[in-house]
C-alpha cells in the first residue's frame, strides 16, 4: 500500500486578498510560514519517508519547513504539480474577475481543465510508481488537489466543491491499481489528534 499526503501550500498575500493565484511565483507571507510550521508538527511522527513539491516557491518553502522538522534531507521537485495557468484572469479578485469575464466566459490563454487533469494525474501516477517509499508527502496547490480529488471520486468531490484551506492535508491511498481518498481538507490541528476515516474509494 502507498500513502500519499497531498498538502496545499501555506498562505500568500494573494490568498489573503482573494486573488486568483496560478503560476505566478508568489511567496508565503508571515502567516503562511506559521501555518507551515504547524503543519510540520502535525506530520511529525506519521512515518513520512519522502517529501515532494511543486517548483513554485510557495509550495517549495512549505515543503522545506516540513522537511526540516521531519529531518528529511532530499527534497524532490516534481514537474506537473504546479498550479493551473489561469491566463489573464490570474491575480484578479472575485469582483475583478466577474467584471472582466462574465459567467460562461474565460480568457483564451487559460490552461484548459482537460490539459491540467492530464498533467496532474500523470504526476500522481509517476509519484506512486517511481518512488519506493510507502508514505510520501506532496506539497502542491488547491487547483491540483481539487483536480485529483475529482478524478479519483468520479466528480463527487473536488473541482471547487470542497474547501481546501492553506496547509490542509488530503490523503490518498493506493492498493495495487485502486486509489482511495482517506480524507481531504483536514487542518493540521485536527490531524495532530486523529486521522479521519475513508470518505470515498475508486477503482482503476
Amino acid at each position: 500500500m502507498k500513502e500519499i499526503f497531498l498538502i496545499r501550500h501555506g498562505e500568500t498575500d494573494w490568498n489573503a486578498a482573494g486573488r486568483l493565484q496560478g503560476r505566478e511565483d508568489v511567496p508565503l507571507n508571515g502567516n503562511g510560514e506559521a501555518q507551515a510550521h504547524r503543519l510540520a508538527e502535525a506530520l511529525h511522527g506519521l512515518g513520512i519517508e519522502r517529501i515532494l513539491t511543486s517548483y513554485l516557491s510557495r509550495a517549495r518553502r512549505t515543503a522545506e519547513i516540513v522537511a526540516t522538522r521531519l529531518a528529511i534531507a532530499d527534497l524532490g521537485v516534481v514537474e506537473g504539480l504546479h498550479e493551473r495557468d489561469y491566463g489573464d484572469v490570474s491575480g484578479l479578485t472575485p469582483e475583478e474577475r466577474l467584471a472582466r469575464f462574465p459567467p460562461g466566459t474565460a480568457p483564451e490563454n487559460q490552461e484548459s481543465a482537460a490539459a491540467m487533469k492530464e498533467r496532474v494525474t500523470a504526476a500522481l501516477h509517476d509519484i506512486a510508481t517511481r518512488h519506493s517509499e510507502r508514505r510520501i508527502a506532496v506539497v502542491s496547490h488547491g487547483g491540483v488537489i481539487n483536480t485529483l480529488l475529482a478524478h479519483i471520486t468520479a466528480g463527487q468531490h473536488g473541482t471547487g466543491k470542497n474547501l481546501l484551506p492553506n496547509c490542509s492535508i488530503t490523503k490518498f491511498t493506493r492498493h495495487g491499481d485502486t486509489w482511495s481518498v482517506q480524507y481531504f481538507g483536514v487542518s493540521p490541528d485536527v490531524l495532530a489528534t486523529h486521522e479521519p476515516p475513508v470518505v470515498r474509494r475508486s477503482h482503476g
